[in-house]
């Protein structure tokens, strides 16, 4: 009989509080004060990485009128880097919300939706939308 233990490995992005795997380059808000991720940005919370995410996708919304997961997938995930269609396919899925639906950023419930749905993409975990509804409720509700 094998006397083989079990390794658990957490994602990157869950390690980093940084649950949708922003790269390193803004002055983000609630950054550790030493970060060791050669890419990604590491956060004391993850509050603050979902804030950070927020403030990306608001910004995608209102600046550059990226208003459907299609849009918004397509300029965070670059075909470049990543199967922008499953990515795309992911998100619909998880979050219910047809690939070309125009949102608002004021629509709390579909933005929070497409966000844990685009963390569950990024790590592979479904960690859920209740903390990404706390951390919406607690940067952007007026």
């Amino acid at each position: 009989m094998s006397n083989v233990s079990q390794i658990v490995v957490i994602p990157r992005g869950i390690r980093n509080n940084n649950p949708l795997n922003i790269r390193r380059g803004s002055d983000w808000l609630g950054l550790r004060p030493t970060q060791t991720d050669a890419a990604f940005c590491q956060f004391d919370n993850i509050i603050y990485g979902y804030r950070a995410a927020l403030v990306i996708l608001r910004r995608y919304i209102r600046e550059y009128r990226c208003n459907t997961i299609r849009l918004i997938i397509s300029r965070w995930a670059p075909a470049s880097e990543n199967n922008v269609a499953a990515y795309v396919r992911a998100v619909t899925t998880a979050s219910g919300i047809p690939a070309d639906q125009p949102i608002s950023f004021q629509d709390e419930s579909a933005v929070c939706s497409i966000v844990a749905a685009m963390q569950q993409h990024e790590c592979g975990l479904p960690l859920g939308a209740a903390v990404v509804a706390a951390t919406y409720r607690m940067f952007f509700s007026s």
